[in-house]
């Protein structure tokens, strides 16, 4: 970061285990109280227009067997504590970018019937293929397909379709799109006008729905790690947006 020409760098680390011990151990009625300083801190980043680099390494079994109520608690208060805040950097308040950083227990997760070094080679060269890395120029690469990404989003906004069909062994689903809608992907632009990508790899283009024309039910194909808990075999069910 300095190399690039930041003028302060500031590390703030987080040790998931630390939060495998509040569960083992804090008093259970504890789960609904949150640091105060941690959205004062994305406020601080995000008023000063700061870039916000993150480093993400969760083990995807970190709260297996926990009870689902503390879990449910603790993420409830965390959203409820940052979304103000989080609501903004979804909008590119600022530059920011997220980076999945391979570790043992999530290649083992993926390669389970490898050695645990070889399944953490592999794990990176996977990871090294979607981001591009082992392509001659990553950069142009990644700016070709950035362009890709425009082009495709451009004549989907031109398109203006009214609702979108998804079907899928035990997925069934129709969501509606509102009037005007625009389609995202790609490099986002912040509002000190920093054009970024916010995700590598990244390989959509999205929109928004509209709020009321949501209908029916979508089955997850994979199981979905999700703060150190992995949900498996679930469906979604849609009624009226």
């Amino acid at each position: 970061a300095y190399r690039a020409g930041a003028r302060l760098v500031d590390v703030v680390y987080n040790d998931e285990q630390i939060l495998l011990q509040r569960f083992n151990h804090a008093p259970r009625d504890s789960f609904d109280e949150y640091p105060y300083w941690v959205p004062q801190l994305i406020k601080e980043i995000l008023e000063n227009g700061d870039a916000l680099i993150a480093f993400s390494a969760d083990d995807p079994d970190l709260l297996k067997g926990q009870d689902p109520g503390l879990v449910g608690t603790y993420l409830k208060t965390r959203m409820n504590h940052i979304r103000r805040y989080q609501d903004a950097l979804m909008v590119n308040a600022s530059n920011w970018l997220v980076v999945a950083y391979p570790i043992p227990v999530w290649a083992a997760k993926v390669f389970p019937h490898l050695p645990a070094d070889e399944a953490l080679a592999k794990l990176w060269r996977a990871v090294a293929k979607a981001c591009r890395l082992d392509l001659d120029d990553p950069v142009a690469a990644w700016k070709e397909h950035d362009r890709q990404l425009h082009a495709r989003r451009e004549l989907l906004t031109r398109k203006q379709y009214t609702a979108l069909q998804y079907r899928a062994p035990g997925t069934d689903l129709t969501v509606g799109l509102p009037q005007g809608h625009r389609w995202m992907g790609g490099h986002a632009t912040s509002a000190n006008g920093i054009n970024f990508i916010p995700n590598l790899p990244t390989e959509e283009v999205f929109t928004l729905p509209h709020k009321d024309r949501v209908e029916g039910t979508v089955r997850a194909s994979l199981p979905l790690s999700y703060q150190g808990a992995l949900i498996e075999n679930f469906d979604l069910v849609y009624q009226d947006g």
